[in-house]
């Protein structure tokens, strides 16, 4: 039985707790949410964009908003603890961070600790777990926004002593335009891939927008765009039976045979060969 894709749900601004994640198992999920997950017990094998990843007791997930996330096993007694945290409250935290922080954490969303290391996320995870049960705090979303804001710089602070790629370069407006971008991408990839409809969204001409993208991914707009339709596709194939088709419609493609070209041309195989050699 192929797996079912589920899109997000409208999440309270916070959610704490234990799972085994067994619901998730051989389901591709896409959130709307920011979610970090502790392994506290066993292993699993979970697929993040595509990419597998093995986790065990002391390792952490981060999963960033709109990524393809899916548990392929669980062993007996793997258990997690989780913190969910919706987007508004996301996007605040992270308001004055360099954005290719962002883009740093959704290209490595796995960590591995030992028992003196993983101390601090510890003392995270309690934090969310204290205020998450305090439900009757009036300043109970603000104080859960504080402690996703100091998880966030500390965890920036430590890979930008780390992480070359990591600079403090750029003005602050041109991180908000390209946070505001990306956001865009994310959410309008599927059906708009006219670089102008971002740039006129953003206010910006399509130059400008073109210079911010550059300067902090060192990509064009368009190679931005389309590495997001790429992985949209990617995931159909994968975790769907859709017809060839049926996925163009989806992605509002003018026929079977331009979104075949399009996807060879970006990973040099066709869309029933890539999907042959990735059910094997």
């Amino acid at each position: 039985m192929k797996a079912e894709i589920i899109h997000a749900l409208d999440l309270e601004f916070l959610k704490v707790g234990k799972s085994r994640l067994d619901s998730y198992l051989g389901k591709t999920i896409k959130q709307e949410a920011f979610a970090i997950l502790v392994c506290r017990a066993g292993v699993a094998k979970i697929s993040i964009d595509l990419k597998e990843y093995i986790l065990t007791e002391h390792s952490e997930l981060i999963l960033m908003p709109f990524v393809n996330f899916r548990v392929d096993y669980i062993s007996e007694g793997f258990n997690v603890e989780y913190v969910v945290v919706e987007f508004a409250l996301l996007r605040r935290a992270l308001f004055n961070l360099n954005p290719k922080f962002i883009g740093f954490m959704r290209k490595h969303p796995f960590y591995c600790f030992n028992e003196n290391s993983i101390k601090g996320l510890n003392l995270t995870i309690d934090g969310f777990k204290y205020i998450y049960k305090d439900d009757k705090n009036q300043f109970q979303e603000s104080i859960a926004h504080n402690i996703l804001e100091n998880f966030f710089m500390d965890f920036y602070d430590k890979v930008s002593r780390h992480v070359e790629s990591l600079d403090t370069e750029g003005t602050f407006r041109q991180e908000e335009h390209f946070k505001r971008f990306m956001g865009l991408v994310l959410q309008n990839c599927k059906t708009t891939r006219d670089v102008t409809f971002y740039a006129s969204q953003l206010c910006l001409s399509t130059r400008y927008l073109s210079n911010i993208v550059r300067s902090v991914t060192g990509k064009t707009v368009k190679d931005i765009i389309n590495e997001h339709v790429i992985m949209e596709i990617k995931v159909l194939l994968h975790s769907t039976n859709l017809s060839l088709q049926a996925i163009a419609d989806a992605m509002h493609f003018p026929s079977q045979s331009f979104l075949g070209n399009f996807f060879k041309k970006y990973t040099g195989m066709s869309p029933s060969k890539w999907r042959d050699e990735h059910r094997k």
